[in-house]
């Protein structure tokens, strides 16, 4: 067998470090993507009364999931979607199996609101589910268990205070 030439050397250690460099800048994306995508838990106040987050969604699959699939909805689950801007956020309800509250929120007030939001349709597809579209722009929406707008008051114009921590 002979002996790798002083060029094919320098070649092979080319090659070896630009797959270090490749694999350390892949694990460095994961991590701070990983890292990065909003807050870990929060909550919000009404009236004085604390409600915590059970879901946070701020990826662009959270956010199109929501309380998507989910068959435990509960009067303590409480989905706060986080959009990237203020605009004008749409609500599909395909696969969401229980009714569902839904408040649109534009900084710290309520500027549209949806009570017992549910599939209507049928059809195993759930192409013909209802989208609901707010009449604002808004930066959240808080989805929760049907009836809790009911039970707490809460109405357009009201002010919700959100708090986040990372």
């Amino acid at each position: 067998m002979a002996k790798p030439s002083m060029s094919q050397y320098q070649n092979l250690r080319g090659m070896a470090a630009a797959i270090v460099i490749v694999i350390v800048i892949f694990a460095a994306l994961i991590y701070y993507s990983e890292q990065s995508y909003g807050p870990k838990s929060g909550y919000f106040v009404f009236n004085g009364t604390r409600y915590n987050f059970t879901q946070i969604d701020v990826t662009p699959q959270q956010l199109r999931q929501g309380l998507m699939n989910d068959t435990n909805i509960t009067d303590s689950t409480f989905a706060l979607l986080i959009f990237p801007s203020s605009g004008y956020w749409d609500e599909w309800m395909k696969n969401t199996y229980s009714p569902t509250d839904v408040m649109w929120v534009r900084n710290s007030t309520v500027v549209y609101m949806i009570t017992t939001a549910t599939c209507v349709s049928y059809d195993p597809d759930q192409t013909s589910c209802v989208v609901y579209a707010p009449n604002s722009t808004a930066n959240y929406m808080i989805e929760t268990k049907a009836g809790f707008f009911n039970r707490t008051g809460v109405r357009v114009g009201d002010t919700i205070k959100i708090y986040l921590n990372k």
